[in-house]
Parts: structure tokens; C-alpha cells; sequence
């Protein structure tokens, strides 16, 4: 019966890690430099920005989508003040934090 369980546990935790490696969003966004994205920022050329840990994913006003990282430990809106954008223009671009996801982040909580 237990072995039955562990069985059924580990299929479950195997379709769970196949799924999260292999499944995508299907959207291949260019790399670009955080200082980059803070010029782009200022410039009002940005629409909304994905916060997941460090990574930003980041869409523009013309509908292109982008990707960028930034440092540990600090708030998107402190990296951008270090870069010289106005809270003006911060203001102007939705920012959406999300919980990181995927499968590399629950195999370094385990």
C-alpha cells in the first residue's frame, strides 16, 4: 500500500517537472542591459514590467516585449532611481511583481 503511494507520489512530481521545464510562455524576449531599459524608462517607451525575482519582463508602448535582470536584493524603483529616472516617469509604467515559478525555483527550495 505504501509503496503504491510513493509510486503514484513520484509520477505526480514527474509530470509537475516535465510540465514546468518544457512548458513555456512562448514568447522569446530579447536580453537587454538594465541601463537599457532605465533610458527606455525615462524615455516613456515602456508600458508595464514583470518583476519575477530578478528577472523583468518587460513590454513597450509599441508592443514589443523585452527581457532584463536586475540586482539582488534591491526594488525595481531604487535601481531605477540609481540610474537617474524621475519618479515621474517610474509612475507612468505598470509594474507587476509575481512569486518566482518554474522548476529550477522549487529545486533550490528543496
Amino acid at each position: 500500500m505504501f509503496g503504491n503511494f510513493i509510486t503514484v507520489v513520484m509520477i505526480m512530481i514527474l509530470i509537475s517537472l516535465s510540465y514546468n521545464f518544457f512548458a513555456g510562455n512562448g514568447v522569446d524576449r530579447k536580453q537587454i542591459p538594465i541601463s537599457e531599459l532605465a533610458a527606455n524608462v525615462a524615455q516613456n517607451q515602456v508600458s508595464e514590467i514583470a518583476v519575477k525575482g530578478n528577472t523583468l519582463d518587460v513590454t513597450y508602448r509599441d508592443g514589443s516585449e523585452k527581457r532584463s535582470q536586475k540586482e539582488e536584493g534591491t526594488s525595481i524603483a531604487e535601481t531605477f532611481a540609481n540610474y537617474g529616472v524621475s519618479t515621474e516617469a517610474i509612475s507612468q509604467v505598470n509594474i507587476d511583481v509575481q512569486g518566482e515559478s518554474g522548476f529550477f525555483y522549487w529545486l533550490l527550495q528543496l
